[in-house]
């Protein structure tokens, strides 16, 4: 839908098509105010934004729903109180302060509505609006936003080939990462939330998140970085939120650090699957290289249009063989520009910030950002983008493919679940059917899923540093690449019943108890090759994930059967037991052939 309308936020691009026109799918519901001696409805969203409006006469005041914050940014949708269709340039709309407000005119419009989006900037605002014909004023007064943590914030942005891509970069609206034109303040993503979200574009492109230096205050408090805290409920260490719907994801990986140096996977469902099934699987060494189509890149907008190629290769596992694949970034209707990052725009200073938040060209202070990719400058052959990670696959013939089916990609990816409550009071990951405004809240984070790039558990204490970037390569006909978004985070605050019960055995085909299968951890079994061997997972927590499936779910015992048979390399899988408001129990069976 967003990339469909291309517009500033999501609830602007469900009404461009139609005041009702997918309800059904995003669940929202709105608050209207009528200035009615100006013939002037205005709507802001309540369920996806948080926000009421009401008024009396010509003032009206904008709140946030309780137990909401006041957002950096939110949509105005305006019309005619009597039906007829709504000419935008029938009213003149400003605001005091930092904030500023827009229209937006791309893209197919339902004529009977007008689509603004207001950025605040941090500060609270007057909104005058004044209409041709009508005599005096009418205003909406709105709150001051809420605070981002000083010092903490988006540190690192480089978004891949795609539609949003080179549209305002250096200024506001959607996907980009400045809050207003020509300003040099970055959208708040940490503990915070806006609505005009930062957009990745296709596989590869990300955010660096910095939370600051992990501390706590003389009562425990946590005030600066992430803790892996075994007595937050489910072990929900952290929150972060894209804009998906409940039928549709762009499902981005999580990478996490201490030290801006070492980085380690969030190992989500489909990590240890295997790259056979039919269910969905990650493929852990992907590389893929974005090429500009032009062979000298224009200074301001480059290629009208045309399509970006990219080539990846990977190693399958187990067997670590050598594989490549090739496609491009397809323009479509709404966006025809340059798709291709360019350099004036993404590798150089921008509004009065000391450095260019690539990450890439030149280093970020403090971070090493290396193993994400590279970059090479025009020159006399096409400049060319390489960026890497951990790519995720879900065939299209079990659900839609890579950008639908959000529980597809239950645990441990951005923009796949609806972020519906909005709250830092974090829900169960492990549970199903969290596809509305009242079941869920963006997508929950455990610090124990952290793994080594060959997929051992890494414990960590604290981090500091969360990068997020897009871990699919797909195109969607009219509705362009998939992109993940980022909207916020939060810290999760709910306090559950403590660290994991060891409600876990695994024994052999003969009963004998392995040893050594601990929470956090890795146990290595040898086999012979080509040889079935079998062993028996005993847990009677509420739910028992292996590779990613609750196994529990489809079973009326307590005994689940693990069969392995390696021709060759190795192979792992991850095991999770969770129950209640518990922590969740992780560990890892390492299959080695002899």
């Amino acid at each position: 839908m967003k990339k469909y309308l291309a517009m500033l936020l999501a609830v602007v691009m469900v009404f461009a098509l139609g005041a009702s026109a997918f309800a059904a799918d995003t669940g929202d519901t709105y608050s209207s105010y009528t200035f009615t001696d100006f013939n002037l409805t205005v709507q802001v969203s309540t369920t996806v934004e948080g926000l009421t409006l009401s008024g009396s006469g010509r003032s009206a005041t904008l709140a946030p729903v309780t137990d909401h914050e006041m957002p950096q940014g939110f949509s105005l949708i305006f019309s005619n109180a009597d039906g007829t269709n709504f000419d935008v340039n029938s009213v003149t709309v400003t605001t005091t302060n930092s904030a500023a407000f827009a229209f937006n005119t791309e893209g197919e419009q339902n004529a009977k509505y007008g689509y603004g989006a207001v950025q605040l900037c941090g500060d609270e605002t007057d909104i005058t609006i004044t209409r041709d014909g009508v005599a005096g004023q009418c205003m909406i007064d709105v709150p001051r936003p809420t605070a981002q943590v000083a010092g903490q914030g988006l540190v690192a942005y480089l978004p891949a080939a795609g539609q949003f891509m080179n549209e305002g970069a250096n200024g506001s609206g959607w996907g980009g990462p400045f809050t207003a034109t020509n300003s040099n303040k970055l959208k708040g993503l940490v503990e915070g939330y806006v609505t005009t979200g930062v957009s990745l574009g296709a596989f590869g492109g990300y955010v660096v998140l910095d939370f600051g230096v992990p501390a706590k205050d003389e009562a425990g408090n946590v005030t600066g970085g992430i803790y892996n805290d075994p007595d937050n409920a489910y072990g929900v260490d952290f929150i972060l939120y894209g804009n998906a719907m409940g039928t549709w994801a762009e499902p981005g990986c999580v990478q996490v650090s201490l030290d801006g140096e070492n980085w380690y996977d969030l190992a989500g469902s489909l990590h240890y699957r295997p790259e056979t099934t039919d269910k969905g699987y990650a493929i852990w060494d992907y590389s893929t290289t974005y090429t500009h189509p032009e062979a000298a890149e224009s200074e301001e907008t480059g290629a009208n249009g045309v399509a970006v190629p990219y080539a990846s290769t990977y190693k399958l596992r187990p067997t670590s063989a050598e594989a490549t694949e090739s496609g491009t970034v397809a323009i479509n209707a709404w966006h025809k520009h340059s798709y291709f990052p360019l350099y004036n725009n993404y590798f150089v200073a921008l509004n009065g910030l000391s450095t260019s938040l690539n990450g890439l060209v030149p280093q970020l202070p403090g971070l090493d950002l290396e193993s994400f990719g590279s970059y090479k400058a025009k020159d006399t052959t096409p400049a060319e983008l390489t960026l890497k990670g951990v790519k995720l696959v879900v065939p299209k013939t079990t659900s839609g493919g890579n950008s639908t089916a959000p529980d597809d990609f239950l645990f441990g990816y951005v923009d796949c679940h609806p972020n519906g409550l909005r709250s830092n009071v974090q829900v169960n990951p492990y549970t199903t059917g969290r596809t509305s405004n009242t079941t869920s809240n963006g997508d929950p984070m455990d610090l124990s899923w952290a793994v080594n790039k060959d997929g051992s558990p890494k414990q960590l204490e604290a981090v500091r540093y969360v990068r997020v970037y897009t871990g699919v390569q797909q195109m969607n006909g009219i509705m362009g690449e998939s992109s993940t978004e980022v909207l916020g985070s939060h810290r999760a605050v709910k306090k559950g019943a403590g660290a994991a019960t060891t409600d876990l055995m695994v024994t052999d085909a003969s009963g004998n108890v392995l040893s050594d299968v601990n929470n956090v951890s890795e146990k290595v079994i040898t086999v012979a090759a080509n040889t079935a061997v079998t062993y028996y997972i005993y847990s009677a927590e509420e739910h028992v994930f292996l590779n990613g499936e609750d196994i529990r779910e489809t079973s009326s015992t307590t005994m689940y059967p693990l069969t392995v048979n390696l021709a060759s390399g190795s192979a792992s899988y991850q095991i999770i037991t969770q129950n209640d408001t518990e922590d969740a129990f992780v560990t890892v069976l390492k299959f080695v052939v002899q």
